[in-house]
């Protein structure tokens, strides 16, 4: 990059370089700099963006978004990054319009619907929730977050029963999802199926003994289950 100093490519690469490494504010001023050097560089803009994300600065991520949208209205992914930033923020209606924009961009865009689903959760809604991770479901069957949801969605509702089938779909695709093992134990207690209920804890306890402990210790102050926000 200090050999060729107009080049924006070179700077490009170099933050890409520092992303990778986890360099993130040193990606994003060289970002910035490709983007100096050439105001249109969409890769550049969607990248510095993330950066930004990855630093913590939200704010500015969202700058970056808006800006790019400008560039790139059609790209679904931009929105959906988008939705992401304003999600971190709290700003859960503004991240839903957004996640809700990338899918009318691309109908079959199951990590858009996932996300907008969590939001929609995160705001109390849930049949709006579960119609989202269905249509996540839909178009992505192999999907054990998108079931996962499903099942604590169905908990918070106190459909117990129908929480069993969510996790036990869910870990049929993931056998060793701690929380999907949990989310078991948690409906089986509301069932009084203490006996599923302890065996699931062993199961659980064999995957990730620290997150057994804390199950336990949520059970004894009755907080509920947490929506997943991973869309792997």
């Amino acid at each position: 990059a200090g050999r060729y100093p107009d080049s924006a490519l070179a700077q490009y690469i170099l933050g890409s370089a520092y992303a990778k490494l986890g360099f993130f504010p040193d990606a994003a001023t060289a970002f910035h700099e490709a983007i100096k050097l050439k105001p249109d560089y969409i890769d550049a803009w969607f990248n510095l963006g993330w950066a930004d994300t990855q630093s913590g600065k939200l704010t500015e991520a969202a700058g970056v978004f808006q800006q790019l949208i400008k560039l790139a209205p059609d790209d679904p992914q931009v929105w959906d990054n988008l939705g992401g930033v304003y999600a971190g923020q709290g700003h859960q209606a503004e991240a839903i319009g957004a996640y809700k924009k990338a899918i009318e961009l691309k109908p079959d865009f199951a990590d858009a619907y996932f996300k907008v689903g969590a939001a929609y959760a995160g705001q109390g809604q849930y049949p709006e929730a579960v119609n989202a991770f269905r249509m996540a479901l839909k178009n992505k069957p192999e999907y054990p977050d998108a079931w996962f949801n499903l099942g604590v969605v169905s908990e918070l509702q106190k459909e117990h029963n129908e929480a069993v089938l969510f996790f036990t779909q869910s870990l049929k695709q993931r056998p060793n999802y701690a929380e999907a093992w949990g989310g078991l134990v948690r409906a089986y207690l509301n069932l009084h199926q203490t006996d599923k209920a302890g065996e699931a804890a062993r199961e659980m306890k064999k995957i990730d003994p620290v997150k057994a402990n804390q199950l336990a210790e949520e059970l004894s102050r009755e907080a509920p289950a947490p929506i997943s926000l991973d869309t792997k």
